[in-house]
């Protein structure tokens, strides 16, 4: 059976983490890296505008929907994030992201709990926003009827609950 897990929740919260630890742990996982970071190496991020995070979504939602599809695919961030991130930025989400995001096809949504301590990186600027940034993700799974899970605590207890929650599969 093939199965497509994204990882998504704000800034900060393990997501990265927590997808390159379940590639390891599942070995015939296909990793999807958030894209955003391969793009901002050769631009200023400080200069982001709408047209990069258009650009960056069609590449993120066409490496989250390969074909053919691994037997499991794990994804750190999606169009959802892409959503959040735009309409908090420029006050404004392009049709473009939305019709993606309505489009993209995961089977569960991971979101992560921002319970892990703030990493400064260039790319985060919401230290102190965290958890209402995770009541959006929240609102928007809720709204949207996304079979997801909250995912919270330490690194090893986010492993626990994945696997239980992989053992429903």
């Amino acid at each position: 059976m093939k199965y497509k897990i994204a990882i998504l929740g704000p800034e900060s919260s393990g997501k990265s983490t927590l997808a390159q630890l379940l590639g390891v742990q599942f070995s015939n996982a296909n990793v999807v890296d958030e894209y955003s970071r391969t793009y901002f190496e050769s631009k200023d991020y400080a200069l982001c505008n709408l047209s990069d995070l258009e650009a960056l979504a069609e590449v993120q939602f066409n490496l989250s929907h390969p074909y053919p599809l691994a037997e499991l695919l794990i994804a750190d961030t999606e169009m959802i994030t892409i959503e959040i991130w735009a309409l908090d930025k420029f006050g404004v989400i392009p049709s473009q992201i939305s019709t993606l995001a309505l489009k993209q096809q995961f089977d569960l949504y991971l979101l992560c709990y921002p319970d892990f301590p703030w990493c400064p990186d260039p790319l985060r600027t919401d230290e102190h926003r965290r958890i209402f940034l995770f009541m959006q993700y929240l609102q928007i799974l809720i709204s949207r009827k996304c079979n997801f899970s909250i995912i919270s605590g330490s690194i090893e207890t986010r492993l626990i609950q994945v696997n239980k929650l992989m053992e429903c599969i």
